[in-house]
């Protein structure tokens, strides 16, 4: 008589979609991280205006120790950019995308047009051909 036994394995998806959240929180972190590094070092301290379409330039430490990146976890995502500075809410979203706003000057309010100097984008173009190979390296440990 030939007898054999089968057993029957049963696959929990839990500890598998656990290891891929946190393969995906690994590499959000080093992409904001890269990106990050990558737009305070496009920030040169020089005196003057920098030319339309480049980086500002930095006249201090204020905008380069203030470019922060944080990892989202309820969206899976990862957010970039400088934080708010107390006065000057509206003038890092001048200095990125360019526009009109009010400023003092003199004492009087006057209406202002800004040339865009973004420094986020290009960050985040010069380092957008290294994530696909960061994702598979995640992917193949």
């Amino acid at each position: 008589m030939i007898g054999a036994r089968t057993r029957t394995a049963t696959i929990t998806p839990q500890p598998l979609l656990r290891a891929a959240d946190r393969a995906a929180r690994r590499v959000m972190m080093r992409i904001g991280g890269f990106i990050r590094l990558t737009a305070s070092r496009s920030l040169r301290k020089r005196k003057g205006v920098s030319r339309p379409d480049g980086p500002p330039h930095s006249h201090g430490p204020t905008l380069r120790r203030n470019i922060l990146w944080s990892y989202d976890p309820t969206a899976r995502s990862v957010i970039v950019g400088p934080r708010a500075l107390p006065g000057k809410a509206g003038s890092l979203r001048h200095l990125e995308h360019g526009g009109a706003a009010p400023i003092v000057n003199n004492g009087r309010r006057v209406r202002a047009n800004f040339a865009a100097r973004p420094f986020m984008r290009p960050a985040l173009q010069a380092e957008a051909p290294k994530l696909p190979q960061m994702w598979r390296d995640q992917l193949n440990r």
